[in-house]
């Protein structure tokens, strides 16, 4: 893409953000449908856009130059221009010195927009290499295993929750109540060791890693899930033991309906908001712990990417992984927010006037 076309990139790229800014700042909280919807497009564009720029600031600050790394410290000056330009470091514009943390973060946005819209545009490797092309098949192979895992931490959670806050007080609820404390406690730099050598060593039942085919999916994303569902399942027993004592509970059972219908009508559905929550807040904390899962596993994903590009220096390449780590992050958030207010129409209810 020519420098014209980079430039106009960049202005979008300033006047959209401007434009979530105002939406953010001065559309008043409430009013109608539409107005609550693009108030809080508004906040979810200037929260990604300040979690990248912040990637890309940090990154301006630590010690090291990524264009030495790849050239070496006596590349002649032309070769050291040309390879920031190549990487996607080079700025049109010379900033002043307390500036140019918050230039690189802008550049980081407009290098992965400029990736997206043009292959030959935006971020490269030290290598050389489009950064979206080293990403975009490990973002799908990480996308895989996270979603797995946070499907069945949900369904896990929730089940086993219900069950440790339906026997509080009976006989079996401490056990279960110590399994759900005990799931939560475990590390996965020491689950995904034991799985492995337990499972797949020992008793040969599934294969130890890889993205061969479905099996080599099944470890990973069990040690990936079960630390997520003990914590699910803890702030789901803590709701049904408050649901259970509510009077339209005895009221059901009074009325002689079984334990499954009160479970699945009149628990499980006040239960439902708490986990909505927390999955999208705990999104970060799996995204976190698929670089020790995926380096345990040998999963292709974003987290061996991560070590590797670390260990060899390639900064454009981390930096844009944690930039785009950051943005699936707020988007996790924003389809909790979303799914919290259809599942609890008191939430829709108390945002209109």
């Amino acid at each position: 893409m020519s420098a014209l076309g980079s430039a106009v990139v960049d202005v979008a790229i300033a006047v959209v953000v401007l434009v979530a800014v105002v939406a953010s700042a001065l559309i008043p909280r409430g009013g109608g449908r539409w107005r609550r919807r693009l108030r809080r497009l508004g906040d979810v564009v200037v929260t990604a856009s300040a979690a990248v720029v912040l990637v890309g600031a940090a990154a301006a600050v630590v010690p090291g130059d990524p264009v030495a790394r790849a050239l070496g410290e006596d590349a002649p000056e032309s070769a050291r221009a040309a390879m920031a330009a190549t990487m996607g470091l080079h700025h049109a514009v010379v900033l002043p010195a307390v500036l140019v943390p918050a230039g690189a973060g802008g550049r980081v946005v407009s290098g992965l927009v400029l990736g997206l819209i043009d292959d030959d545009g935006g971020l490269r490797s030290y290598r050389g290499e489009p950064v979206w092309g080293i990403i975009g098949p490990r973002l799908s192979s990480s996308m895989r295993l996270g979603s797995g895992a946070l499907v069945l931490g949900v369904l896990g959670g929730m089940l086993l929750g219900a069950a440790a806050g339906w026997l509080d007080g009976r006989r079996g609820g401490e056990a279960v109540a110590v399994v759900v404390t005990a799931a939560a406690a475990l590390p996965r730099l020491v689950l995904g060791p034991a799985l492995v050598a337990v499972v797949a060593v020992s008793w040969r039942l599934l294969p130890a890693g890889g993205d061969d085919d479905v099996a080599g999916l099944v470890l990973p994303t069990l040690c990936l899930a079960l630390p997520f569902a003990g914590v699910v399942a803890r702030h789901v027993r803590v709701a049904v033991i408050d649901v259970v004592n509510e009077p339209f509970v005895r009221a059901a059972v009074a009325r002689g309906a079984s334990p499954w219908r009160v479970a699945l009508r009149h628990v499980l559905p006040h239960a439902l908001l708490p986990v909505v929550h927390l999955t999208g807040v705990q999104a970060g904390a799996v995204l976190s712990g698929a670089v020790v899962v995926e380096r345990v596993f040998s999963w292709p994903g974003l987290g061996t990417l991560l070590v590797e590009r670390l260990q060899q220096g390639d900064l454009p390449v981390v930096v844009a992984m944690v930039a785009v780590s950051a943005v699936l992050v707020v988007a996790m958030n924003l389809l909790a927010d979303t799914v919290a207010v259809v599942v609890d129409p008191r939430l829709r209810r108390a945002r209109t006037p």
